[in-house]
């Protein structure tokens, strides 16, 4: 397990080896920084602290729909499980990635294999979800092009409409425990249709919607812009039916309750029914000169059996040659016991945890909170807006950002940051993905709790045509177990070496 301080020192060394790195860079002929590269990859491979086995997230996005794509990213590491008897064991692990694309269809693969002086990990391979974890993704065409598009493995990034109950949400937050969901969207003139389904091993979150454009083809009037949707979400997972029968909030426990709880409302949960949602929303297309797009839009959602809330935003995108702005701004009206964005990057988080309650005679202990849960917390109504940014260059450079904020609460702010660079012309690859959430203001993005953000950090350096070799940094959480049972999650850190080949 990695401990407050092992995080901090890991934070330390990754500054310097930064530092280092660009000092190289900077001083060197290339075959010495490449020599230094490599050492300091195998450096990180072997003194960092990592826990599970790390995985390849994102296919190389130099797959795009061609005739003929091929690519393979590969992972090296030095791994830590604990066994049945609540010993850690250390494996030696690799992980294979193949990705190949082939006109509307691309495809790839996630194989692991890791062994010790007894031989494979057998944990790796017993159940139904770790072979079905072995397909990363199967995608049928771009989300954004016009007809149908699917894809089949990894959720990442993935929003529902106006994104009221979806947004930016991940299936994937544990580099252990990968799961394999479903995304499907349909555009066509007058009508369409979005979808997902978080897990296809286990009932868990789903979400679609459709909608409508009943006077498209009606060049007569002044509302043949105007598109009305209806969306369905919710999740059916017992994790996510829990709640404090006291109705206030506060964490629960779910066996014993100890002497004294009961006097501060920290009794014992309940599992309810399935979390169901359900919203409507119309959207009207503002005519102009200026931009390529504009939209105003309007949506009700309401959580059943909890609270209701409203948007009013504007979407806009405009092409400037090869460089393509898109930029949202939302105003939000939160009712009591609502949430807007439930479903997002950190769901899989928050979902349910434990927490440190301390009762009236100074004892500590471990209660259990859950997303669900925390909704009875929102007891009045409030403020809340939501923009981003996107900026794309071609389809090798991109740069999004989104802030959300409930100005009548503190410790409600999330922000998220994506940078990609992956340019064939280009001798380095880059991807940076970072979240904060609960900030209290903008300061926190920098200097907030390490336990509220979450950060990965993937560079690669081209040596040869096609080949690169870099390093990818990476924070998750992880479950912890003891003696074969869950008791929480963790976050954790992994900082392994990784070779790319594309083609």
């Amino acid at each position: 397990m990695i401990e407050d301080n092992t995080i901090l020192a890991c934070n330390i060394y990754i500054s310097a080896l930064n530092k280092c790195l660009r000092s190289i860079i900077l001083s060197c002929p290339k075959h010495i920084v490449l020599a230094k590269l490599a050492f300091w990859l195998i450096v990180a491979c072997f003194l960092s602290p990592q826990q599970g086995f790390s995985q390849v997230i994102d296919e190389p996005q130099s797959i795009k729909n061609a005739d003929f794509a091929f690519g393979m990213d590969t992972e090296v590491g030095i791994l830590k499980f604990e066994n049945s008897n609540g010993k850690g064991e250390r494996y030696i692990s690799s992980v294979l990635a193949p990705t190949i694309a082939f006109g509307d269809w691309k495809g790839g693969l996630r194989l692991w294999y890791r062994w010790n002086r007894k031989g494979l990990r057998d944990e790796d391979y017993d159940s139904f979800s770790d072979y079905l974890s072995i397909l990363r993704f199967i995608q049928y065409r771009e989300k954004d092009d016009p007809g149908y598009y699917a894809r089949l493995g990894d959720v990442d990034d993935a929003d529902i409409g106006y994104g009221q109950f979806v947004n930016r949400y991940r299936n994937t937050l544990s580099l252990n425990e990968p799961q394999t969901g479903l995304t499907t969207d349909y555009k066509g003139e007058t009508f369409s249709f979005e979808g997902m389904w978080s897990n296809l091993a286990t009932p868990e979150v789903y979400a679609f919607r459709i909608s409508t454009a009943p006077y498209r083809d009606d060049s007569t009037t002044s509302t043949q812009g105007l598109a009305i949707g209806m969306t369905v979400a919710g999740d059916l997972s017992q994790d996510a039916r829990w709640e404090n029968v006291h109705a206030n909030g506060l964490p629960f426990f779910i066996e014993e309750v100890p002497d004294g709880a009961d006097s501060l409302g920290l009794g014992i949960g309940k599992q309810h029914g399935p979390l169901t949602m359900l919203a409507f929303d119309a959207g009207l297309a503002i005519p102009g000169s200026r931009l390529d797009k504009l939209e105003g839009y309007a949506e009700l959602a309401n959580i059943f059996g909890f609270g209701s809330g409203l948007g009013l935003g504007l979407n806009a995108e405009h092409k400037i040659r090869n460089t393509r702005f898109k930029g949202w701004f939302e105003q939000r009206l939160l009712g009591r016991e609502y949430v807007p964005g439930y479903f997002n990057s950190r769901y899989e988080f928050d979902r349910i945890g434990t927490t440190r309650v301390t009762l009236a005679d100074g004892i500590e202990y471990e209660a259990v909170n859950s997303k669900r849960n925390q909704l009875k917390s929102r007891d009045r109504v409030e403020i809340g807006s939501y923009l981003g940014m996107e900026i794309r260059y071609k389809s090798s450079y991109r740069f999004k950002w989104s802030l959300e904020n409930s100005w009548s609460r503190k410790g409600s702010g999330w922000f998220q940051v994506d940078f990609l660079i992956s340019d064939p012309d280009f001798p380095f690859q880059i991807r940076y993905i970072f979240d904060r959430v609960n900030m209290e203001s903008l300061n926190d993005i920098l200097y907030g709790p390490n336990k509220n953000g979450l950060l990965r950090l993937e560079v690669a350096y081209m040596i040869k045509n096609h080949l690169l070799i870099g390093f990818r940094y990476r924070e998750s959480f992880e479950s912890v177990e003891s003696l074969g049972r869950r008791v929480g999650q963790k976050k954790r850190i992994s900082i392994q070496p990784s070779i790319i080949v594309r083609m």
